[in-house]
C-alpha cells in the first residue's frame, strides 16, 4: 500500500519541480542522470510506505532532501560557470536557482533544515555584491557548508515536542540530550552548525545509549498490561455474560462457547504465577508494585490505561483469589456484571478504546517550527 497521492504530492512536488527545471535547462547529462535516480529513489519509497509522515522522515534520515537541493543548486550554478563569462548574468541565474529551491520548499515544514541557508544566500546574492564576492561570501560565512547539512535544531525541538504531548518521558530525555550536544557543536564551530559527520556520530552514540531505557520502559508496562488482562479475563469468565462475550464467544457452537470459558478459569491463574514471578525476576516488581511505579503513573496521566478506576479496583480485590482452584467472591461477581451492564468498564480518559478522544498531538507544531525558522533565517 502507497503513500496517498496527495500527500506524497505535498512532498514530493517541489523536488519534481526542480527536477523539470533542471531538465528544460539542459545541465550536464551526468549530474542530471543523478539528480534523476534520486527523484526515482523518492518515488519509490513513496510506492513502498504506507505511512506519510514515516515517508518524509525516511527521506530525511537518509539524506534525500538535501542531496536533491544540493546537486540540483550546483548543477544549475555550474552550468551558469561554463557559459560565457557575465558576472550580472552569473550572479543573477545563482540567485534565480536559490529562489527557485526556497519557493519549491518554503511551504513544506519538512523542508525547514535546509531554508534558512538557501534564504541567507539569496540574501547575500541582492546585496549588490558581484559574483565572485557572493560566491567568496557565502564560502566565508558557511552557507554551502549549512546547505549540506542543514539545521537539525527545529527537527529536534520537535521531537521533544512530540515526546512531551505523547507522554514519552525516555524519548523526551534523549532528545534533549541529542539537541545539548548539538548545541555544544554549534557552539564550537565557525558556521554556528556542527559537522553533520560528527553530529551523526555523538546522536547514534546517544540514541544507542538510551536504547536499553526505552526498551526496559516498554517492556515493563507491557508486563503489566499483560497481568491485568489475565486477571480481568479470569474474573470475568464466571459471569453471567461470559458466554456472550466475544472473548469466548466460539462460531462452532455453545459447547465449544463453554470449553473457552473453562479454559480461562483453570488456566488463568497458572498463566498469572508465572508471569508474576517473571516479573518479579526481571524487574523486581510485583503486583501491588505497579500501581505506584512510574511506568503505570505515566499511562494513567495520558489516558492511556483502558480500564476504568472502578474496574481496576475490581481486579484488585479478584487477584488474590486467581489461584488454581480459586473464584472471585460472589460480591466481586455481582459488582463486575452490574459494572459490564451499566458499560463503566472503560476509562473516560482512555484515548485508544471505547471512549476514544482526539490526540494532544497537534499536526500543526512542525508548520509552527517551520514557520518560526524561516522568519528567523536560521
Amino acid at each position: 500500500m502507497a503513500v496517498g497521492r496527495e500527500m506524497a504530492g505535498q512532498i514530493l512536488d517541489p523536488f519534481r519541480g526542480m527536477l523539470k527545471d533542471a531538465e528544460d535547462r539542459k545541465v550536464e547529462a551526468k549530474g542530471l542522470a543523478e539528480l534523476r535516480e534520486i527523484m526515482a529513489a523518492m518515488e519509490k519509497h513513496a510506492q513502498e510506505m504506507n505511512e506519510a509522515a514515516e515517508f518524509s522522515m525516511k527521506l530525511y534520515n537518509d539524506g534525500y532532501y538535501t542531496k536533491f537541493s544540493t546537486l540540483y543548486t550546483k548543477l544549475i550554478t555550474s552550468q551558469a560557470m561554463t557559459a560565457e563569462y557575465d558576472d550580472a548574468a552569473l550572479l543573477k541565474q545563482a540567485v534565480g536557482a536559490m529562489e527557485n529551491s526556497y519557493n519549491q520548499l518554503k511551504d513544506n515544514p519538512d523542508h525547514v533544515h535546509i531554508i534558512g541557508p538557501v534564504k541567507k544566500a539569496i540574501e547575500i546574492g541582492k546585496s549588490g555584491v558581484s559574483y565572485p564576492v557572493f560566491l567568496r561570501t557565502c564560502e566565508e560565512q558557511g552557507v554551502y557548508e549549512m546547505m549540506k547539512s542543514g539545521n537539525d535544531r527545529p527537527v529536534i525541538e520537535f521531537y521533544i515536542h512530540v515526546a512531551e504531548v505523547m507522554f514519552d518521558p525516555v524519548r523526551k530525555k534523549m532528545n534533549e540530550a541529542i539537541l545539548a550536544k548539538w548545541e555544544e557543536l554549534a557552539k564550537a564551530s565557525a558556521f554556528g552548525r556542527p559537522d553533520p559527520v560528527e553530529f551523526g556520530m555523538w546522536r547514534y552514540t546517544i540514541e544507542w545509549q538510551y536504547e536499553p531505557a526505552i526498551a526496559k520502559w516498554k517492556a515493563i508496562y507491557d508486563a503489566w498490561e499483560r497481568l491485568f488482562d489475565i486477571v480481568s479475563d479470569w474474573r470475568d469468565s464466571f459471569c453471567s455474560f461470559a458466554p456472550y462475550d466475544e472473548r469466548w464467544v466460539d462460531p462452532r457452537g455453545k459447547s465449544a462457547t463453554l470449553e473457552n470459558i473453562a479454559r480461562t478459569q483453570e488456566c488463568n491463574p497458572g498463566y498469572l504465577q508465572v508471569r508474576e514471578a517473571q516479573f518479579k525476576e526481571y524487574f523486581g516488581l510485583t503486583w501491588d508494585d505497579i500501581f505506584t511505579h512510574v511506568t503505570y503513573q505515566n499511562e494513567q496521566k495520558a489516558g492511556r490505561v483502558w480500564y476504568s478506576d472502578e474496574n481496576l479496583e475490581l481486579m484488585k480485590a479478584a487477584h488474590p483469589l486467581c489461584k488454581p482452584g480459586g473464584k472471585p467472591s460472589g460480591d466481586i461477581i455481582a459488582k463486575t456484571e452490574a459494572m459490564f451492564k451499566n458499560k463503566t468498564y472503560t476509562s473516560r480518559e482512555n484515548v485508544t478504546g471505547e471512549n476514544m478522544k482526539k490526540s494532544p498531538y497537534d499536526f500543526k507544531s512542525f508548520a509552527e517550527f517551520a514557520k518560526k525558522y524561516r522568519e528567523d533565517g536560521k
